[in-house]
């Protein structure tokens, strides 16, 4: 349950950092978030560094409140 709330935070962190960098970009939020949802996915999770969070429940970064990110 510990590793889970760690990986927690590490979405958190990682979804409000790539939120930031694409928060100039003038599109709504929703296409933002999904986007960063894709790319945690397909190419974050692929890296060699974070093999990690593949044993870790995906649900934890689906079910992220990625509004709250959002300043």
């Amino acid at each position: 349950m510990a590793r889970h709330a760690g990986y927690a935070r590490f979405c958190y962190n990682l979804a409000r950092t790539l939120y930031l960098g694409v928060m100039d970009i003038k599109v709504s939020r929703t296409p933002k978030i999904s986007i960063i949802k894709k790319t945690f996915t397909n190419f974050i999770k692929k890296q060699p560094e974070y093999q990690w969070t593949n044993a870790l429940s995906s649900r934890v970064y689906q079910n992220l409140s990625l509004p709250s990110i959002a300043p």
